[in-house]
């Protein structure tokens, strides 16, 4: 479950836009950098690229994991599906999806009984 949360984390807190723009731009120019593999530091990568194996293996989400998820899947999902295909390191989706189903149980609840909405519409090709 650490594995999972701290690689979350690290997503909602240091992933950002500004990698994106300096990859683009190489692959537009058609003129990849010698440093070009090195503009998302590899903590990051690590944790884009098995956040979500490491969610698959949690069975009881604690609420702060399911704060942090929630965090990614409302402001970094977008960001993290577009650094995945720029670095090459697409994953299959469907495992999260089945995940959040089989644990929506507990997801859709916090501490204090309240709904906490988990489910993101993802329409990809549209920003």
């Amino acid at each position: 479950q650490q594995l999972a949360f701290n690689c979350i984390t690290i997503i909602n807190s240091e992933l950002s836009d500004n990698f994106l723009e300096a990859k683009s731009l190489e692959m537009v120019e058609n003129r990849p950098s010698k440093q070009s593999g090195g503009i998302i530091p590899e903590h990051i990568l690590y944790s884009c690229q098995f956040w979500v194996a490491h969610l698959q293996e949690i069975t009881a989400p604690t609420p702060e994991l399911q704060e942090a998820l929630q965090l990614l899947l409302m402001h970094k999902f977008d960001l993290w599906l577009r650094v995945s295909v720029i670095k090459g390191r697409v994953q299959e989706i469907g495992p999260l999806f089945t995940w959040v189903n089989v644990s929506k149980n507990s997801l859709n609840r916090n501490q204090t009984g309240s709904d906490i909405p988990m489910q993101r519409t993802i329409v990809l090709g549209q920003s």
